[in-house]
This record gives C-alpha cells, sequence and structure tokens, in this order.
C-alpha cells in the first residue's frame, strides 16, 4: 500500500491516506519443491525479458551500478545477451568511505565495463541539494536520492541522455 502523510500545520493535524493498494489473492496452496525450479526458471526469464526490452535497438547504455544484487544482475544480463552494446557503470561513491563501490569495482572488471565513479562530497551536497529536489519535484527523505541525482547527472555529462537505474527494485 502507497500512504500519503498530510500534515495541517494551523490545526496541528498529522493524517495518513493510501493512495493505492496492491491487489492481490492469498496464497492458499502448501510449497511444493518439485514446482520450485519450474518457478524459478518463469522469474528469470521474465527478468531477462524486462531488461532486454529496455535495451531493445541500443548501442550504448548508461546503468547505475550500486554494488547491489539487483544493479549487477541487470549489467549482467545486458552483457550477457547484448554484447554489441556499449555499457557504461556509473557508482555513486563519497570522500569518507567505500560504501558498496568495492562490489562495484569487482563487477566491473569482472565484465570488462567503463567504469565512472560519482563523488558525492559534503561541498556537493551543499551546492547542489536544492536542485536535486527541484529536478526530483519531490523532498529527499535521504541522501541516496541525491546520490542518484549525482550519478545521473553525471551520466548526462558523458552524454547519455537515458540510463538503467534499478532504484527501490
Amino acid at each position: 500500500t502507497g500512504s500519503v502523510a498530510s500534515i495541517d500545520v494551523m490545526n496541528k493535524h498529522f493524517t495518513i491516506n493510501p493512495y493505492y493498494t496492491l491487489a492481490y489473492k492469498n496464497c492458499t496452496a502448501a510449497y511444493n519443491e518439485y514446482e520450485e525450479p519450474y518457478f524459478a526458471d518463469k522469474i528469470r526469464q521474465k527478468v531477462i525479458e524486462a531488461v532486454l526490452a529496455c535495451v531493445d535497438n541500443k548501442t550504448k547504455i548508461a546503468a547505475a551500478v550500486s554494488g547491489g544484487l539487483d544493479s549487477s544482475i541487470i549489467v549482467s544480463i545486458i552483457c550477457r545477451y547484448c554484447p554489441d552494446v556499449t555499457l557504461t557503470a556509473f557508482t555513486s561513491t563519497n570522500d569518507i568511505n567505500k560504501g558498496e563501490s568495492d562490489w562495484a569495482e569487482k563487477l566491473t572488471k569482472k565484465l570488462k565495463l567503463t567504469w565512472k565513479q560519482s563523488l558525492c562530497t559534503i561541498e556537493d551536497i551543499r551546492q547542489n541539494l536544492s536542485k536535486a529536489i527541484d529536478v526530483q519535484n519531490i523532498p529527499l527523505f535521504n541522501l541516496s536520492s541525491f546520490a542518484q541525482y549525482k550519478v545521473m547527472q553525471d551520466a548526462r555529462d558523458f552524454g547519455f541522455d537515458s540510463m538503467i537505474d534499478v532504484q527501490g527494485s
């Protein structure tokens, strides 16, 4: 369920209202270990089809690579099924610690990708936070959204007009 919080400052009233509820059916069937390979294969095929639909007829692609499982799967699928596509990976980094960039670096080396690090510093945040909020058109609730903005800005600066990003998958 997606919800929206409303604050009436004048009357000091706070409400939370759902704006979307995902329809679902209760699963009442017992787990069947013999069906697991079938469903795992179906899910694998659907993910591959979804990624390939995004790649359709592109010769170069920018991909946000966090070092997590989702983005690793996406770029691995592109490399395996679209060997003629030039793929450039962008990862948000900072000047305090490496975060997930160690894994992103290993992945991009293994897949022989061009890897661009988007450095997010305290000064970047100070200078560009207002712009990031304007561009995303929503309040930023944490700095991961700013890091995503920075990665997309760097991809644009490197000549990309679109990017594959699996934020929130």
